[in-house]
Order: structure tokens, then C-alpha cells, then sequence
């Protein structure tokens, strides 16, 4: 991983191949995985509404933009793309 940042409930992880993975609380989207919160995490483990309890690859953006750098706050997620 080339960054990890952490928002009040939720973290991001940006690799170096510029996928995004993110876990936590995501009930305003802030992780990237819309609203449905009982899809399983890459661990496998079912989450609870809107919890995320491991890494899970952001799956709508990977193969589509380069993410090189992100950034959380208390209810949001920045993701910058490069070129």
C-alpha cells in the first residue's frame, strides 16, 4: 500500500497500482461501496448494516482511473486521480 488515511468511522487504503480498498462505517457512501452494507468484505465476513470490518477493494472505479492519493473526513472520501 502506498497510503492508508483514516475519516472519523471509515479508512482507505490507496495500492500502487492505484486501487482503492476501504473499510468501515459507509452508511453515507463514504467507502465507496453504496448503501448496501450486507455484502460480504474481501475477508469474506458478513458485516453488519453499513460495516465494513476488512479491506474491500472498491470494485466501481479499479480498472477504470489511477487513484495516487486520498484523503477522509468525518463523513466523506477524496480520491485523486492521476494521469
Amino acid at each position: 500500500m502506498q497510503q492508508v488515511c483514516c475519516g472519523a468511522s471509515h479508512c482507505i487504503a490507496v495500492a500502487s497500482t492505484g486501487d482503492v480498498y476501504s473499510w468501515g462505517y459507509g452508511g453515507m457512501g463514504a467507502t465507496g461501496h453504496g448503501r448496501d452494507g450486507m455484502a460480504k468484505s474481501s475477508l469474506g465476513e458478513e458485516g453488519s448494516p453499513c460495516q465494513k470490518s476488512g479491506p474491500r477493494l472498491v470494485s466501481c472505479i479499479s480498472g477504470v482511473v489511477r487513484i495516487v492519493q486520498a484523503s477522509a473526513g468525518l463523513a466523506h472520501t477524496l480520491l485523486l486521480s492521476g494521469i
